[in-house]
């Protein structure tokens, strides 16, 4: 309705964005792809606090290569983001999960 009004929240109004996992985002936890970190977000990053801003929908947190030192994007954690037209592959890249 508030769109119909012609008053969008911002330039992002209505666009879904999942934030990386290496970012903050309240009330996610910041695994940064590994096990051993967890702590859940009191705050949202810089990045993440414009995007809400300019009306971004922020939908979750996308996965990642264990602490984004690799180009496979496989991750024994939390599971290896897979290829949605062939999932026998995997999209690779340290951001793995937003190629998917």
């Amino acid at each position: 309705e508030r769109y119909a009004r012609g008053e969008p929240l911002g330039p992002l109004d209505g666009v879904p964005v999942a934030v990386k996992d290496e970012l903050d985002q309240v009330p996610y936890p910041t695994h940064v792809g590994t096990a051993f970190l967890s702590a859940r977000a009191d705050h949202d990053a810089c990045v993440v606090a414009r995007l809400r801003a300019a009306g971004a929908l922020l939908f979750g947190k996308a996965g990642m290569h264990e602490i984004g030192i690799g180009n496979t994007g496989l991750n024994p954690h939390f599971g290896t983001a897979r290829n949605p037209y062939d999932l026998a592959h995997h999209t690779g890249g340290s951001s793995s999960g937003s190629g998917a």
